[in-house]
């Protein structure tokens, strides 16, 4: 469990009624010591807990009304609604309760619209069960598992290594023993998880450097891609964010991008998107694979 998380569970918690130690600890799933650590940690919030008897909330001073202008209410909003802290059904009536206010007292303007987005279903508190496994370095099974296309996997058992949130929704990265090989599994599709109690020796493993150069979730292998942009492709792509001025070489009527990818396919999608505006130059498989897209769609129109 994230700290940012079980601090709130614990003030939660001590909230409710008097605590012990070794009951915070369960309800948490972490070490006494962890827990003194956090309500050291609390302390220098300065959240008030005393202890009489158990851990207590001895105090609670209700912030004043803040006057958000509308960027602000916009950003805690979507933090909101990011954060795993809806998975935790302890928090979750906190959460939809800040969400409420926000979405119910909406600014005093028009032009702006926050609409909470569809919200992941995730079976028998997945996230925080996965969170301890990877924590513990145990193994799980994912006893059913929905693939995008309908098929089901049965009894996978794989090694916990990472919790991601991309494209709208929380990720686990694994290494599958069955496949040899790092798999992403996602959480909502999980629909019988078990927890085993043996533990595995973790590999060494960079959630940064796996994930360097995709567009969203999906990993294959890194490569070289260049790609020369005209007209308003060369605009939008020079301003898109993701890639540095070493990335770019300018020619005035045109630009060539020179990066580094992993994903293909979702980067091909990505440039195609910009139509007779992009042409990619490297890898010849790449640019190969873009033609036959592109002739496979145009079959469509003739």
């Amino acid at each position: 469990m994230q700290k940012s998380i079980r601090l709130l569970k614990i003030w939660k918690l001590c909230y409710e009624k008097r605590r012990s130690i070794n009951e915070l600890a369960e309800m948490c799933m972490v070490t006494e010591r962890t827990i003194y650590r956090d309500l050291q940690a609390l302390s220098e919030l300065e959240v008030m807990i005393a202890y009489d008897r158990g851990y207590y909330v001895a105090q609670e001073t209700p912030l004043p009304q803040l006057a958000l202008t509308r960027i602000e209410q916009l950003v805690l909003t979507l933090a909101l609604q990011n954060m795993p802290l809806h998975l935790d059904t302890e928090l979750e009536d906190v959460v939809n309760g800040l969400l409420n206010k926000l979405l119910d007292r909406p600014v005093g303007n028009s032009g702006i619209s926050l609409v909470s987005g569809p919200k992941s279903i995730h079976k028998g508190q997945v996230f925080t069960r996965l969170q301890k496994a990877v924590d513990n370095n145990c193994y799980v099974t994912l006893v059913e598992y929905q693939r995008l296309g309908g098929e089901i996997i049965l009894n996978l058992t794989v090694e916990p290594y990472h919790l991601v949130f991309r494209e709208q929704n929380w990720y686990l990265v694994a290494w599958s023993p069955r496949h040899e090989n790092f798999r992403i599994f996602r959480m909502s599709r999980i629909v019988r998880l078990k927890e085993e109690n043996t533990t595995f020796k973790p590999r060494m493993f960079d959630p940064k450097a796996y994930f360097k150069g995709s567009l969203g979730i999906v990993v294959d292998k890194q490569q070289r891609m260049i790609a020369r942009f005209t007209g308003m492709a060369k605009e939008i792509v020079k301003k898109d964010g993701r890639f540095t001025e070493k990335d770019f070489q300018d020619n005035g009527d045109s630009l060539i991008l020179d990066t580094v990818i992993n994903g293909e396919i979702q980067w091909l999608r990505w440039l195609l998107g910009f139509g007779g505006e992009v042409e990619i130059l490297q890898p010849p498989g790449m640019r190969e694979k873009a033609a036959r897209m592109l002739n496979e769609g145009l079959q469509h129109y003739q």
